[in-house]
């Protein structure tokens, strides 16, 4: 991450997590200026980036579901800090479709960093 849209301004951060969730704020040219989740902002060339959508699990111990609905077994518990992957978040529910470390379920979307509130993703 630098502190300006290219080479020339200095680094200020390297990550080293892979596919660490991103939130893209503005665009210059090939530059796309990203917050972080610990709320750090910079600029980071775009084949940095990918389109894949994920998020940053923010609540110890949370649950992933095998339906849609809280109701639905628990078929895992994901720690604060696990990178998921996040399939689709649909309307009628407050759960996404996520994948963490290869299994698939449903998150509650305030449990992790990643999705708006009012944000459905297909």
């Amino acid at each position: 991450m630098r502190t300006g849209p290219g080479v020339r301004y200095p680094v200020t951060w390297v990550y080293q997590r892979r596919n660490l969730p991103v939130e893209i704020t503005d665009e210059f040219d090939t530059w796309r200026q990203v917050r972080d989740p610990d709320g750090e902002e910079g600029w980071v060339h775009q084949s940095m980036l990918s389109g894949q959508r994920t998020g940053l699990v923010t609540q110890a111990d949370s649950s992933l579901y095998k339906g849609s609905a809280p109701s639905s077994a628990v078929i895992a518990q994901v720690s604060a800090g696990v990178v998921v992957v996040v399939d689709r978040c649909p309307k009628q529910t407050e759960l996404c479709l996520v994948e963490a470390g290869g299994t698939k379920g449903w998150l509650h979307r305030d449990f992790f960093w990643g999705v708006y509130g009012g944000e459905f993703v297909d």
